[in-house]
């Protein structure tokens, strides 16, 4: 189906506009959730090089489930719908998201996508964000939950020696 058409009770296609790509980019999420290595602030500062380690806010995200790929858990569509906790953070206007975006993807790597998804603060605020979706294979998967204080203790250690 061309996405460029919606269809209304007529079943008549009614064209959507076309914007310029610079009002898509701006309408693009500017907040990323992340629920693995990259709530790890110090991580998270290095892989998007920023001169101060992003300011990160407890959130959640519904309709999904975690399982583990190795040490990294990987975000899959589930039914029924549960709640993933994490972490959010703000691109701010003065870094260049663009580079940002692609920093994130390449060390989220190709087994993960960017996904649009809604994200919740204390239970009440909710906005658009980005988030990364495991696109690989799922029999690489297995259960088991991710824990930021071992993978921080293991970060520590390899740094140590």
């Amino acid at each position: 189906m061309d996405r460029r058409f919606i269809l209304f009770d007529t079943q008549e296609p009614t064209a959507l506009p076309s914007h310029p790509p610079e009002l898509y980019k701006a309408l693009m999420p500017k907040v990323y959730f992340v629920y693995g290595s990259l709530m790890d602030p110090a991580t998270l500062q290095a892989v998007i090089a920023a001169r101060e380690p992003p300011v990160l806010r407890p959130a959640t995200i519904s309709g999904y489930h975690l399982k583990m790929w190795g040490d990294y858990p990987a975000l899959l569509d589930s039914r029924p719908m549960l709640t993933i906790h994490g972490m959010a953070f703000e691109i701010n206007e003065f870094e260049d998201v663009d580079q940002i975006r692609q920093r994130l993807q390449d060390y989220e790597g190709p087994n993960y996508k960017p996904l649009q998804c809604f994200v919740q603060f204390n239970g009440q605020e909710r906005v658009r964000a980005i988030t990364f979706e495991w696109v690989g294979d799922q029999s690489e998967l297995k259960e088991g939950i991710f824990d930021l204080k071992d993978y921080q203790m293991r970060k520590l250690e390899s740094n140590t020696s």
